[in-house]
């Protein structure tokens, strides 16, 4: 890697971690948790081949600075397709839907039921499908 794309990214860190110890830390659990809570609702979509696969994203890295949380594999027509899916609060929702059009936002409050979770990602998936064939 570049220099400059190092130093780039060792700035960006050091903004984040500034920003963080701003921030409440009760925000960073429950957003902690609500990641935990997804993870767990795609290995069960995954056990029950609704999706092909997922890979969550390493604190920090690039994608996670763009708010991409998870990435979700799904099977297309004839290939695999691979979905952004960042998550968030139901409060923020709209605003991220607005700060990222790109991507799937899931909005969850850590009341919601485990089927409540799998089902929401589903409907953001078959909403993908629909906007990619039209």
């Amino acid at each position: 890697m570049s220099k400059i794309v190092s130093n780039s990214i060792l700035k960006i860190q050091k903004k984040i971690l500034e920003r963080i110890k701003k921030e409440p830390v009760f925000r960073h659990i429950v957003g902690a948790e609500r990641e935990i809570r997804v993870d767990h609702a795609l290995e069960s979509l995954k056990q029950q081949g609704k999706i092909r696969g997922f890979v969550k994203t390493s604190k920090l890295d690039v994608s996670d600075l763009n708010g991409t949380d998870f990435f979700i594999i799904i099977v297309g027509r004839s290939q695999y397709k691979v979905l952004c899916m960042g998550v968030t609060g139901k409060k923020w929702i709209e605003k991220d839907k607005m700060n990222h059009p790109d991507k799937l936002e899931l909005g969850l409050d850590l009341c919601d039921s485990d089927e409540h979770i799998q089902n929401m990602i589903l409907e953001l998936i078959c909403d993908f499908r629909e906007q990619s064939t039209n």
